[in-house]
Order: structure tokens, then C-alpha cells, then sequence
């Protein structure tokens, strides 16, 4: 049952991802360049100066993993971890090869993974890497939903080295590996590196979903489902012509807690609000009332920034546009924030969803996973 289980809420997560990676790529950084393919270097002389690897690191099945590599590399032996040591916060190193010393420089294929806690797309998780770490990207592909390709420049050791890379989910698992060529290097070793990349795949596909979600139950009228890191806290306003649901992320760092307190502001807040159609028939009424709630909040809603078509998942339901707009601090100087709104409706009743998060350039990390949540809470809605 518990394996169902996760096959079904994994379906919900793949389900939605497509959504929120088409939210979030309407707002991403258009400048970074696509991932250029072009190289002199055949496949059949690719293949002819390498070798298949495949390995299980940490005899963890999830991080089996297979890739083509030169001749003339070798495994560099040391302690792998453990699949329960992975970290939730670094990119902890399973595997790294090396190529023969040219002068005093090597080329490097290294394998890195993370235990993932939060819903995020992965490309927003990759841009998040790029930016915590300052490296400059030269080309990325995103175009695969669970995988993204890139090429970006990054310095070790007083070294430049050019970066071909490939982020990859797999269940509560993030994957990178990443190619690594410092200046110098004999023969088309750029040639090398972009067809090595291209080879490395994921052995076995985890089930599971990066993070438990938890379904809630408006009475027994509807449901929907929500990520386990947020904290729903229900009203007394319950009643099966109207319903709230407030989902709170709330800070573990004091200083943002402190402030967050005074402005009566997260780092991240969901609101729901199920009607009743017979009984609340007015739907733009409805969205007028719950904008005016953010006065609560010190806030109203500023200039909208996009506007975003939410692809159908089911004919029964209508999944209408998310909007996202600028909040307008009116109360205090705090950090900026933005406001997010959509609804979702089927014939007998509509739920509003609403999202108050620290806008994008503000904290990118924290705006990536909020969004995902609330397109999961909008995406999930169903009639009982």
C-alpha cells in the first residue's frame, strides 16, 4: 500500500511540475544563452576513445548511475556516503575520476548529491545552485521537466575550469554530475566533455516524491494536496457554502522571525477560500474580498507583473490564469514580496488560492519553492 501510495502522489508531483516549471520559466532570466550542442568530434570517435562506466555508489540503487569516460581516467578511491548521510543542505561528493596530469592540471568528472526536503522545480534548483555559488553560466537546457543540461565557468584552486553539467531529480535525491577541463587540455577535450555528459543517465527511478505531501479535506466536499513543510492552520470559518485554510512557512532563522512577527508577514503564506457557487455565485466579488485581506498583511497589491495560462488537468474543472503582482508595503519598510492569485472551478463550487512570498530577486531559493506549493494547492483541488 505505502508503495501505491507513493506511485500516486509521485503522479500528482509530475503532474504539476509541468505547470510550475511554465510558471516559473516565464519569469526566469531570458539571457542565459541555450546550450550549445556543436562539437568536430564524431560519436563514433567518441565512443572509440572511451569506456561504459557503471557504478552504484554507496550501493544505493537510486544514484546507480552510467556514463562514458576516457581510457585513460581513473577512479579516484575514498569513502562514499551513505544514502541516510546525504545532506539536506550541501552537495555532498560520491563520485570522482580523473584524467592523466597535463603539467600540474587535471581534468575532473565528479558526481555530487543532496537529500532534497522541499518541492522546487529543477531547473529553479539549479539556478539557485549557479547563483549561491557565483559561477557564470554559458548555455543551459531545460527543455526536460527532471533534468537540465548547462556549461558554466567556475575557479579552483587559482584555475579556470570549464563546467559541462547535468542536474538531475530522482525521488528525494538531487543529482549532479559535473565535467570538469581546466586550460590546456590535448585533443578535442571539449569535444570529450559534451559527448561524456550526454551519456550519463540515471540507472533506476525513484518512486518517491522529494518531499510528503499531505492531503486535506474541506469537510467531505472537497480536498486538496499540500507539501508536509508548510503547516495548514483551518478556521472557524468552516461550513459547506464557505471555507479558509491558511498554509504558513514560517522562518527558523530569529532574525527573520522577529521581523516576519512585526510585519505579520513568512516566508511564505498560502490561502484558500472554497465557495459554494448556489451561495457565493459572484466569483470577481470573491477575488475583490480576499485582495482586501492583504491589508491585514500591511500590504496591497501593486503593479501585476505576468499573467500565466495553468494547463487543464481535467475537463471536468476550469483551471483560470495565475496572476502575480508587486505588493505595496503600507505600513514599515520590509523586504519585497509579491502576490499571487488564481482559482480553480468545477460546476458546483470554485477554491481561490493565494500566495503572499518574498519576491524572486529578493530570496530566489525561498520564491522557487513557494511557488511550487502553491501550484500544487491550486493544481490538486477536487470535488469529493
Amino acid at each position: 500500500m505505502k508503495k501505491i501510495r507513493y506511485l500516486i502522489v509521485f503522479a500528482l508531483i509530475m503532474a504539476f511540475a509541468s505547470s510550475v516549471s511554465h510558471a516559473q520559466d516565464k519569469i526566469i532570466d531570458e539571457s542565459i544563452p541555450a546550450l550549445s550542442y556543436d562539437t568536430k568530434l564524431t560519436k563514433e570517435e567518441f565512443y572509440s576513445k572511451t569506456r561504459e562506466v557503471k557504478e552504484t555508489p554507496s550501493g544505493d540503487e537510486y544514484l546507480a548511475y552510467h556514463v562514458r569516460l576516457p581510457q585513460d581516467w581513473t577512479e579516484v578511491s575514498g569513502r562514499s556516503p551513505q544514502s541516510e548521510d546525504l545532506s539536506s543542505k550541501l552537495l555532498g561528493e560520491v563520485v570522482r575520476f580523473v584524467s592523466p596530469p597535463e603539467i600540474d592540471k587535471r581534468a575532473l568528472f565528479t558526481i555530487r548529491a543532496m537529500k532534497m526536503e522541499y518541492l522546487i522545480s529543477t531547473k529553479n534548483w539549479f539556478l539557485n545552485f549557479i547563483k549561491t555559488n557565483g559561477y557564470s553560466i554559458e548555455g543551459m537546457d531545460a527543455s526536460n521537466e527532471n533534468k537540465v543540461l548547462a556549461e558554466y565557468v567556475v575557479f579552483k584552486e587559482n584555475v579556470s575550469y570549464l563546467v559541462r553539467a547535468v542536474a538531475q531529480r530522482n525521488g528525494n535525491r538531487m543529482v549532479l554530475a559535473e565535467y570538469m577541463i581546466p586550460p590546456g587540455m590535448p585533443g578535442d577535450a571539449m569535444g570529450m566533455q559534451k559527448w561524456s555528459i550526454l551519456t550519463f543517465g540515471l540507472e533506476n527511478r525513484d518512486p518517491a516524491p522529494p518531499i510528503e505531501l499531505q492531503k486535506l479535506p474541506l469537510l467531505d466536499v472537497a480536498a486538496f494536496y499540500y507539501p508536509s513543510d508548510w503547516m495548514a492552520m483551518p478556521t472557524n470559518d468552516k461550513s459547506l457554502e464557505k471555507m479558509k485554510i491558511s498554509l504558513l512557512k514560517v522562518s527558523d532563522n530569529p532574525v527573520k522571525e522577529k521581523r516576519d512577527k512585526e510585519a505579520k508577514l513568512q516566508d511564505g503564506a498560502i490561502s484558500t477560500y472554497y465557495y459554494d457557487k448556489k451561495s457565493h455565485p459572484d466569483i470577481a466579488e470573491k477575488l475583490s474580498v480576499v485582495k482586501e485581506a492583504l491589508k491585514e498583511k500591511n500590504m496591497t497589491p501593486g503593479q501585476e507583473l505576468l499573467q500565466i495560462e495553468r494547463k487543464e488537468r481535467s475537463s471536468a474543472y476550469k483551471y483560470h490564469p495565475m496572476k502575480a503582482f508587486e505588493v505595496d508595503i503600507t505600513e514599515g519598510r520590509y523586504i519585497d514580496y509579491e502576490y499571487w492569485v488564481t482559482y480553480t472551478e468545477s460546476p458546483g463550487a470554485y477554491m481561490i488560492v493565494t500566495l503572499v512570498t518574498p519576491a524572486r530577486d529578493t530570496d530566489f531559493l525561498e520564491w522557487s519553492k513557494n511557488i511550487s506549493a502553491f501550484s500544487l494547492v491550486a493544481d490538486s483541488f477536487t470535488m469529493m
